[in-house]
């Protein structure tokens, strides 16, 4: 294949997967639960849901998204997730306090987001295998994030993958969402 072909065949690939992104998340602001902030947050963790293999998950299964920390915004756009099918999995949130982790303890949960940077609830550390934890920014960075979502320059929300943690989970994370990464060598890692 010529030096040309390889550089359109790239773009080509890479564009397409700009318009999946793009399309996604034109369709969650189009909704009027889901025009907010906190619902463009939520977009890119259901997003993360669909390009992540966990490991010996069944597909139909349900995926267990637990969350810390979220407002009352957080709360309506996140509580849009609940049911909805991600990645042949339908995802099951639940709202982690410190009762609640009682009987729902970390273990049970695919994927941790914490929208905040204060939480009550203490992670342990390393995370078990299985669990991916995505975080808003926070400095400095906690090192068992799998996923960070930030803010570049303009005000958007971008994202960085953290491989060590994305290791230690043991989860597969499809090539796709790697290369929109901020962090990886093509991606710009936003919506």
């Amino acid at each position: 294949m010529s030096k040309l072909a390889t550089v359109l065949d790239t773009a080509v690939t890479f564009f397409k997967h700009a318009i999946v992104w793009m399309i996604t998340g034109l369709i969650v602001l189009s909704s009027g639960a889901w025009s907010s902030e906190s619902a463009l947050q939520v977009a890119f963790v259901y997003n993360f849901i669909k390009f992540i293999d966990w490991p010996d998950e069944a597909a139909n299964s349900s995926l267990r998204l637990c969350v810390l920390s979220a407002n009352k915004d957080m709360h309506e756009a996140l509580d849009q997730l609940n049911g909805k099918s991600a990645n042949k999995h339908v995802i099951e949130l639940v709202y982690l306090n410190v009762e609640t982790l009682l009987s729902s303890p970390v273990e049970s949960c695919q994927m941790i987001y914490r929208p905040t940077r204060s939480s009550v609830i203490t992670l342990p550390q390393p995370l078990p295998k299985g669990v991916v934890l995505v975080i808003n920014e926070q400095e400095p960075r906690d090192m068992s994030a799998s996923i960070i979502l930030i803010r570049n320059n303009e005000g958007r929300i971008e994202f960085e993958i953290n491989q060590a943690a994305v290791a230690q989970a043991g989860i597969k994370i499809s090539s796709q969402l790697l290369k929109l990464a901020k962090n990886s060598q093509a991606g710009k890692g936003q919506l």
